[in-house]
């Protein structure tokens, strides 16, 4: 039983088979007495001719194996016509033995009785089973299969053609379809598909002409081989027409950015259509077609600085009485993200200033930064029209000599040249080394206060410059000594002075926060009088040894100024501008004030609550405001704790402010930005009156093109819903809308009265359905092999798809389609195994899903089973006696093995199944009635059973497994119906095996 194809057989043993047919034991040999014709067809349409149908067995295997011969029916020679796709295993599948694949065996015999008639070696070297492959006569289909094997003939494939329907029309016309042996033509119009076969052409003469009407503005083609016994080279035969009154020309390529990021080309438009490129917000053709229309000789568009990390969209509008193959719009949109530069971004700081005694040995190391170049000068030689760091820049050469910039290499020390002047400052550029691929990112710290040229260009395109922070010089160098800190928790806190340094004094003062208007304190007399250098000064001592106005609590900034002696220069590596010689030193310890739990009860009018934690450091008390927080009461009041908890209760509406204050010792990680000593923290939360909701969020659906794009919104009690400012109607929730085309819908959500939105609850939503539709999947299928029953392993994906919706639909012997089934739906999978009778034909659809709910366009493909399995039986051809209202059926539209046996509303189906068969296997349609009866064996009752089934499209099932007698005899089994009015029963067919 197929649980997937709906694939349902009647089975029993293979190995049993032969016996039914008598065909056991190993016959006799005779000479051959027999010459039959041998007609080398497609495929395996090929035949063998003899006289007459007096020969009645067949051997694949030399004798060793026999089955018996089935003629062609009704055969209109004269001579017996045996089609050898009927004979299994007559082709040789396998190389090696004097045998080649595909061709005919050399083992294969024709018998009377057991009596040899003929070696069938003639045409060993010449029949095979080959397909038959079918060219295109056309440019316009696809490359050709490379995995195409070597043809019996070639056929071809004559380019259908269309003639537009005369004016006023403005679509519609006759399609042209020409007679191609082994194809059908398969006409998709309009959203309805058509199957035209060999019977509709008024003659099977290669070329012969079929005029078709069609009525759509676009019309499909797709070329299909009649049977497995053709093969299209390429396989995807497939022509679009528009038939909108338009020209036709071929769509341009997506425009690309070029390899140096510094433009984007594309294709000339020449006269056809115009080159036109906006923002990717433009949505609308006609905003488009008035915004920069790239000309008709252009095949690049010129990037700027403010396009990079953008998206550029492209149109191509065609002119007027064209449009674009092979859908046949008059404009196509093209989106190209532009790439962001590279960003560099550099550290002034971590640049080594070494000004050694004198000037033979002064040095500078600059860390190595990929994408940049290193360039150096001295102030004094810096040419008055600017600093230009390289050959590029402003026609200054890199060199040696006076008045120019010298190359810095990077990584390790340079040793640099004497400066002209006595005390001058080392100036370093630093300029892109490809600035088509890169930009300067924020800079770190550039040393503007030495009055040189130091800001980036507005573009970030450089150069980038920066100087010593002090002037290298041929004085005694002398290296300041430089204080710690201690910031410890609370008011534990020191300050460790510099130890002092000949050829240095230092300027001190120190600002204390906590004392207004005191300002600046200089503290450099009272470290010299208590000799204070090189000494540990706690917090508790600042007042009294360093003259500070107060110790409190307050934070401490400190400030030191080193100035060298006469004769002396600091460093050039120097800088009074950084850590450690200037350092706030905070005072208490550091937590985070803990906030409030504010609970904003559900309901109108009722109170809602505050509750705090008992803290140590944090002392918290409450105020209200009854309008939305402007003016509050003035008189915050305190919490009253019990168990280290504190919960209050507030009128419903009231806006409450929360004011931690941190005692003393302590300070507030999370204090107000305006808060002196990170003493106080506010906590403001605004309380509603009504129902809290949280408003559901609306879905979307984006689907190909835009016709078809709908959102849903769900609705949520107490809430009002706007799509793109207008009130949505409630009485449309929960049913799909239409987007009416667009490209964005901005949904918000507002309370209604009486009800708030919860507090963080999302309120708006930003739906795109621009962004390009996932792709359709790919479907393919792989043959199981040694399978007891015709299984193919069905397989589908599509990049970036979340789920799938996969269908079948049997195709029938007229070329008809039978009715969509569900196979899976927002599946994960995807693969899965199909069941199916032996030449029997499916067409599998998949469409891909993905994570916003778009869908693809459906991929098809078409399965047909071969003739390889030989134990499938189709149930009317076995001999079997029908009763009462039975019926033999064709084409039900249902996935029935060939035909079918029906069972109205009585009478007996009788078959007998060979000697020693062990088991029986009964299937079924079910349909929403159903049907029942009773299975006798030899003339018992041997089981009841019923069909009845709510979902008509799962078709069949198996309703009994028996097992029978071991009585050495064939069995003969009954169907019986006890049908009611309105039920009845579809048998379809049985396996041997």
């Amino acid at each position: 039983m197929s649980p997937i194809s709906g694939k349902r057989v009647l089975t029993a043993s293979t190995t049993l088979a032969l016996a039914a047919v008598g065909l056991a034991g190993i016959p006799a040999h005779a000479a051959a007495v027999l010459t039959p014709t041998l007609v080398n067809g497609c495929g395996t349409a090929d035949i063998l001719k003899l006289p007459d149908k007096t020969y009645t067995q067949y051997s694949p295997d030399g004798g060793t194996t026999m089955r018996p011969l089935t003629y062609a029916p009704d055969d209109a020679d004269t001579s017996a016509v045996i089609d050898l796709s009927t004979l299994p295993d007559i082709y040789a599948t396998t190389t090696g033995g004097g045998e080649t694949a595909g061709l005919l065996k050399s083992t294969f015999r024709i018998y009377k009785g057991n009596v040899e008639q003929a070696a069938i070696t003639a045409g060993a070297s010449t029949l095979t089973n080959t397909k038959c492959s079918i060219t295109a006569d056309s440019t316009t289909a696809a490359n050709p299969d490379p995995s195409n094997p070597s043809p019996v003939f070639t056929g071809k494939v004559k380019e259908p053609t269309i003639t537009n329907a005369a004016p006023p029309a403005t679509s519609g016309g006759t399609l042209h379809l020409f007679y191609t042996e082994g194809v059908n033509w398969e006409v998709t119009d309009g959203g309805g598909t058509r199957t035209f076969t060999k019977s509709a052409f008024s003659a099977t003469t290669a070329g012969t002409q079929l005029d078709v009407t069609t009525t759509g503005t676009t019309v499909t083609v797709k070329a299909v081989p009649v049977s497995a016994n053709f093969m299209l080279s390429p396989s995807n035969m497939l022509w679009s027409f528009v038939t909108n009154g338009t020209t036709l020309i071929p769509a341009p390529v997506s425009p690309v950015v070029a390899s140096d990021i510094s433009k984007i080309e594309f294709n000339q438009s020449g006269v056809d259509f115009a080159w036109h490129v906006t923002d990717a917000t433009v949505t609308s053709v006609d905003v488009a077609k008035a915004t920069n229309n790239l000309g008709d000789t252009t095949t690049q568009y010129s990037l700027t600085s403010s396009d990079r990390g953008t998206t550029k969209r492209f149109w191509a509008i065609a002119t007027a009485g064209k449009s674009f193959s092979p859908d046949g719009v008059t404009y196509k949109i093209f989106d190209v993200v532009v790439p962001q530069l590279n960003m560099i971004t550099l550290d002034p700081l971590k640049t080594t200033w070494v000004d050694q005694t004198g000037t033979a040995s002064d040095t500078v190391t600059v860390p190595a930064v990929p994408g940049v170049n290193y360039f150096y000068t001295w102030k004094s030689q810096i040419p008055s029209a600017g600093v230009q760091p390289d050959s590029t820049l402003g026609g200054y050469n890199v060199g040696p000599n006076s008045g120019q910039w010298h190359v810095l290499g990077a990584g390790s020390p340079v040793q640099v040249t004497t400066p002209v002047a006595a005390g001058d400052q080392l100036v370093i550029a630093v300029a892109l080394a490809d600035p088509k691929t890169g930009k300067f990112a924020k800079v770190t710290s550039l040393y503007t206060d030495k009055g040189i040229t130091s800001a980036m260009s507005a573009d970030s395109m450089g150069p980038v410059y920066f100087g010593s922070p002090s002037n290298y010089t041929a004085l005694q160098i002398v290296t300041p000594a430089i204080p710690t800190y201690n910031d410890g928790s609370g008011l534990d806190d020191s300050i460790t002075f510099p130890t002092a340094t000949p050829g240095v004094s230092y300027g001190v003062s120190g600002v204390t926060a906590s004392v207004n208007g005191a300002g600046a304190v200089d503290i450099t007399a009272k470290i010299n009088d208590n000799n204070l250098w090189g000494q540990t000064v706690k917090r508790t001592d600042w007042v009294s040894k360093l003259n500070l106005p107060s110790s409190d609590g307050g934070d401490v900034k400190f400030v030191f100024t080193p100035t060298p002696a006469a004769g002396w220069a600091l460093p050039a590596s120097y800088s009074n501008l950084v850590e450690p010689w200037t350092k706030t030193v905070t005072a208490g310890t550091l937590i985070a004030a803990p906030a409030p739990v504010f609970t904003d009860n559900n309901g109108t009018g009722v109170q809602d609550e505050i509750k705090v934690s008992q803290t140590l450091g944090v002392d918290y008390k409450y105020d209200t405001s009854t309008d939305g927080g402007k003016t509050y009461t003035g008189s915050p009041i305190a919490f009253t704790y019990t168990n280290g908890v504190s919960t209050v209760k507030v009128a419903a509406g009231v806006t409450v402010k929360v004011i931690a204050t941190a005692q003393a010792g302590y300070a507030f990680s999370n204090a107000d930005a305006d808060s002196a000593n990170k003493s106080t923290a506010t906590f403001i939360n605004g309380f509603t009156d009504g129902t809290v909701v949280t408003p559901a969020a609306p879905t979307q659906v984006n689907l190909p093109g835009t016709d078809k794009d709908t959102y849903t919104i769900v609705g949520s009690s107490g809430v009002d819903y706007y799509v793109d400012g207008v009130k949505f109607d409630p009485a449309k929730f929960n049913l799909p809308q239409s987007t009416a085309g667009k490209a964005t819908l901005t949904i918000t959500a507002k309370a209604m009265s009486g009800y708030t939105i919860a507090a963080g609850a999302k309120t708006e939503w930003k739906l795109d359905y621009a962004s390009a539709v996932i792709d359709k999947p790919v479907i393919s299928t792989a043959w199981v092999d040694n399978a007891t029953r015709p299984t193919a392993v069905v397989s589908w994906t599509a990049k970036d798809a979340k789920a799938y919706t996969v269908t079948f639909q049997k195709i029938n012997e007229d070329g008809t389609l039978g009715p969509v089934v569900n196979w899976m739906t927002n599946t994960t999978d995807t693969t899965a195994k199909f069941f199916a009778g032996l030449g029997s034909k499916w067409r599998i659809s998949a469409v891909a899903i993905d994570d916003k709910g778009g869908m693809s366009d459906a991929a098809t493909y078409d399965l047909t089973f071969p003739n390889q399995w030989s134990k499938m039986t189709d149930l009317t051809s076995q001999g079997v006696t029908f009763t009462g209202s039975w019926k033999d059926l064709r084409n039900l539209n249902l996935p029935y093995f060939g035909k079918s046996a029906l069972i109205g509303f009585s009478g007996t189906a009788t078959m007998t199944v060979p000697a020693n068969t062990k088991t029986f296997d009964l299937y079924a349609a079910v349909f929403a009635k159903g049907g029942s009866g009773t299975i006798q064996v030899n003339g018992r009752n041997w089981a009841d059973f019923t069909t009845k089934g709510a979902d008509p499209t799962k078709f069949q099932q198996m309703v009994r497994h028996l097992n029978l007698p071991a009585t050495g005899a064939p069995v003969t089994i009954k169907i019986i119906t006890r049908n009611a009015p309105g039920q009845y029963l579809a048998l379809d067919s049985y396996i041997l095996g």
